[in-house]
Protein backbone atom coordinates (compact mmCIF):
# COMPACT_ATOMS: atom_id res chain seq x y z
CA UNK A 1 0.00 0.00 0.00
CA UNK A 2 1.32 3.48 -0.79
CA UNK A 3 0.30 6.56 1.26
CA UNK A 4 1.44 10.48 0.46
CA UNK A 5 1.40 12.59 3.27
CA UNK A 6 0.77 16.31 2.75
CA UNK A 7 0.96 18.89 5.61
CA UNK A 8 0.37 22.55 4.61
CA UNK A 9 -1.00 25.92 5.65
CA UNK A 10 -3.30 26.77 2.49
CA UNK A 11 -7.35 26.13 2.73
CA UNK A 12 -8.57 22.38 2.43
CA UNK A 13 -10.24 24.14 -0.69
CA UNK A 14 -7.09 24.58 -2.30
CA UNK A 15 -5.63 20.94 -1.23
CA UNK A 16 -8.68 19.34 -2.76
CA UNK A 17 -6.43 20.00 -6.56
CA UNK A 18 -2.72 18.75 -4.96
CA UNK A 19 -2.55 15.94 -7.40
CA UNK A 20 -2.64 18.24 -10.39
CA UNK A 21 -2.41 22.05 -11.75
CA UNK A 22 -5.72 22.67 -10.95
CA UNK A 23 -9.03 21.27 -10.67
CA UNK A 24 -12.16 21.15 -11.97
CA UNK A 25 -15.66 20.00 -11.69
CA UNK A 26 -17.23 17.76 -8.91
CA UNK A 27 -20.28 15.57 -9.04
CA UNK A 28 -22.93 14.36 -6.71
CA UNK A 29 -22.12 11.31 -5.09
CA UNK A 30 -24.22 8.80 -3.58
CA UNK A 31 -21.46 6.63 -2.15
CA UNK A 32 -17.60 8.14 -1.61
CA UNK A 33 -16.32 5.53 0.33
CA UNK A 34 -13.90 2.56 -0.24
CA UNK A 35 -15.16 -0.76 -0.21
CA UNK A 36 -14.52 -2.82 2.57
CA UNK A 37 -14.39 -6.50 3.64
CA UNK A 38 -17.58 -6.21 5.03
CA UNK A 39 -19.23 -4.79 1.90
CA UNK A 40 -19.02 -8.40 -0.10
CA UNK A 41 -20.81 -8.28 -3.68
CA UNK A 42 -23.60 -10.15 -4.45
CA UNK A 43 -23.33 -13.34 -6.29
CA UNK A 44 -25.70 -12.06 -8.89
CA UNK A 45 -24.41 -10.96 -12.54
CA UNK A 46 -23.60 -7.57 -12.43
CA UNK A 47 -25.11 -5.32 -14.86
CA UNK A 48 -22.44 -3.37 -17.37
CA UNK A 49 -21.34 -0.12 -15.36
CA UNK A 50 -21.10 3.27 -17.37
CA UNK A 51 -18.76 6.16 -17.00
CA UNK A 52 -20.27 9.81 -17.78
CA UNK A 53 -18.50 13.19 -17.08
CA UNK A 54 -15.10 11.49 -16.96
CA UNK A 55 -12.36 13.96 -17.21
CA UNK A 56 -8.42 14.69 -16.37
CA UNK A 57 -6.14 17.18 -16.57
CA UNK A 58 -3.59 18.43 -18.84
CA UNK A 59 -0.24 18.01 -16.50
CA UNK A 60 2.08 21.04 -15.75
CA UNK A 61 5.47 21.08 -17.61
CA UNK A 62 7.95 18.28 -15.81
CA UNK A 63 4.64 16.92 -13.58
CA UNK A 64 5.14 13.23 -13.57
CA UNK A 65 1.64 11.85 -11.79
CA UNK A 66 -1.86 12.37 -13.70
CA UNK A 67 -5.76 12.14 -12.44
CA UNK A 68 -8.57 10.83 -13.79
CA UNK A 69 -12.51 11.81 -12.14
CA UNK A 70 -15.91 10.70 -13.67
CA UNK A 71 -19.39 9.00 -12.45
CA UNK A 72 -19.71 5.26 -12.41
CA UNK A 73 -23.33 4.23 -13.02
CA UNK A 74 -24.89 0.73 -12.09
CA UNK A 75 -27.77 -0.03 -13.48
CA UNK A 76 -27.95 -3.48 -11.99
CA UNK A 77 -29.87 -4.82 -8.97
CA UNK A 78 -26.70 -6.35 -7.60
CA UNK A 79 -23.24 -4.06 -6.32
CA UNK A 80 -20.33 -4.41 -8.20
CA UNK A 81 -16.96 -3.94 -7.32
CA UNK A 82 -14.04 -1.90 -9.26
CA UNK A 83 -10.85 -4.18 -8.64
CA UNK A 84 -8.41 -1.64 -10.26
CA UNK A 85 -7.54 0.38 -13.60
CA UNK A 86 -5.55 0.90 -16.29
CA UNK A 87 -4.60 3.04 -19.00
CA UNK A 88 -2.32 3.36 -22.16
CA UNK A 89 -0.83 6.72 -20.42
CA UNK A 90 0.63 4.84 -17.20
CA UNK A 91 1.92 1.44 -16.10
CA UNK A 92 1.47 2.03 -12.82
CA UNK A 93 -2.31 3.02 -12.13
CA UNK A 94 -4.32 3.17 -8.94
CA UNK A 95 -7.16 3.59 -7.49
CA UNK A 96 -6.97 6.49 -4.70
CA UNK A 97 -8.80 8.25 -1.63
CA UNK A 98 -8.22 11.62 -0.38
CA UNK A 99 -8.29 12.31 3.71
CA UNK A 100 -8.21 15.41 5.51
CA UNK A 101 -7.11 15.50 8.97
CA UNK A 102 -8.14 17.90 11.88
CA UNK A 103 -4.70 19.82 11.71
CA UNK A 104 -5.26 20.52 7.99
CA UNK A 105 -2.67 17.65 6.47
CA UNK A 106 -3.93 16.00 3.56
CA UNK A 107 -3.47 12.29 2.91
CA UNK A 108 -3.52 10.08 -0.29
CA UNK A 109 -3.48 6.27 0.01
CA UNK A 110 -3.95 3.59 -2.53
CA UNK A 111 -6.98 1.43 -1.98
CA UNK A 112 -5.93 -2.33 -2.75
CA UNK A 113 -9.45 -3.57 -2.23
CA UNK A 114 -11.36 -1.30 -4.53
CA UNK A 115 -14.39 0.48 -4.85
CA UNK A 116 -17.88 -0.70 -4.66
CA UNK A 117 -20.78 0.98 -7.02
CA UNK A 118 -23.60 0.14 -4.94
CA UNK A 119 -26.96 -1.08 -7.06
CA UNK A 120 -28.79 1.15 -8.92
CA UNK A 121 -26.83 3.57 -7.58
CA UNK A 122 -23.64 5.28 -8.54
CA UNK A 123 -19.93 5.92 -7.59
CA UNK A 124 -17.80 9.06 -8.08
CA UNK A 125 -14.05 9.56 -8.47
CA UNK A 126 -13.82 13.37 -8.00
CA UNK A 127 -11.13 16.57 -6.66
CA UNK A 128 -10.76 16.06 -3.23
CA UNK A 129 -12.36 12.77 -3.27
CA UNK A 130 -12.25 9.19 -4.80
CA UNK A 131 -9.77 9.52 -7.71
CA UNK A 132 -7.98 7.48 -10.80
CA UNK A 133 -3.97 8.07 -10.02
CA UNK A 134 -2.23 7.89 -13.33
CA UNK A 135 1.63 7.38 -11.98
CA UNK A 136 4.85 8.03 -13.92
CA UNK A 137 3.24 9.63 -16.71
CA UNK A 138 5.62 11.87 -18.74
CA UNK A 139 3.91 14.93 -19.37
CA UNK A 140 5.80 16.35 -22.69
CA UNK A 141 3.92 12.90 -24.55
CA UNK A 142 0.29 13.33 -21.91
CA UNK A 143 -2.70 13.29 -24.49
CA UNK A 144 -4.33 16.77 -24.96
CA UNK A 145 -7.50 15.43 -26.27
CA UNK A 146 -8.48 12.27 -24.09
CA UNK A 147 -7.00 9.88 -21.86
CA UNK A 148 -8.09 5.77 -22.08
CA UNK A 149 -8.96 3.96 -19.05
CA UNK A 150 -10.53 0.65 -18.15
CA UNK A 151 -11.58 -0.44 -15.04
CA UNK A 152 -11.61 -4.03 -14.27
CA UNK A 153 -14.47 -5.10 -12.68
CA UNK A 154 -14.99 -8.43 -10.07
CA UNK A 155 -17.07 -11.11 -11.77
CA UNK A 156 -17.97 -8.97 -14.94
CA UNK A 157 -16.10 -7.92 -18.05
CA UNK A 158 -13.72 -4.95 -18.32
CA UNK A 159 -14.97 -1.24 -18.45
CA UNK A 160 -13.23 0.88 -20.85
CA UNK A 161 -13.95 4.87 -21.29
CA UNK A 162 -12.31 8.07 -22.76
CA UNK A 163 -11.88 10.77 -20.56
CA UNK A 164 -11.36 14.51 -22.37
CA UNK A 165 -8.52 16.15 -20.89
CA UNK A 166 -9.28 19.76 -19.67
CA UNK A 167 -6.03 22.36 -20.34
CA UNK A 168 -4.48 24.09 -17.16
CA UNK A 169 -7.33 26.72 -16.08
CA UNK A 170 -10.69 25.24 -17.89
CA UNK A 171 -13.37 24.79 -15.55
CA UNK A 172 -12.21 26.06 -12.04
CA UNK A 173 -15.22 27.15 -10.29
CA UNK A 174 -13.48 29.47 -8.04
CA UNK A 175 -10.84 27.90 -7.38
CA UNK A 176 -6.87 29.62 -7.72
CA UNK A 177 -4.40 28.53 -9.98
CA UNK A 178 -1.74 26.41 -7.83
CA UNK A 179 0.97 26.40 -10.45
CA UNK A 180 3.02 28.34 -7.93
CA UNK A 181 1.51 26.53 -4.76
CA UNK A 182 4.33 25.87 -2.44
CA UNK A 183 4.76 21.78 -1.68
CA UNK A 184 7.70 21.80 0.11
CA UNK A 185 6.41 19.72 2.97
CA UNK A 186 5.23 16.85 1.18
CA UNK A 187 6.60 13.66 2.64
CA UNK A 188 8.08 11.12 -0.14
CA UNK A 189 6.97 7.69 0.55
CA UNK A 190 6.76 5.30 -2.96
CA UNK A 191 5.43 8.39 -4.82
CA UNK A 192 9.19 9.04 -5.29
CA UNK A 193 9.21 11.22 -8.90
CA UNK A 194 6.82 13.75 -7.31
CA UNK A 195 8.77 17.04 -7.21
CA UNK A 196 7.33 18.07 -10.13
CA UNK A 197 3.61 18.46 -8.87
CA UNK A 198 2.90 22.26 -8.47
CA UNK A 199 -0.75 21.61 -7.58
Amino acid sequence: MKHLRISTSLPIALLAAITLAACGSDSNSTDTGPATSESAVDDASPATLTVSDAWSREPAEGQDVGVVYGTVTNPGDADVRILRATSSVSSDVELHETTVSDSGAMSMREVEEGYVVPAGGQFVFEPGGPHIMLLDIDSATFPTDQVEVTLEIEGDDPVSFSAPVRAIGDDMEGMDDMEDTDHSDVEDTDHSEMDGMEG
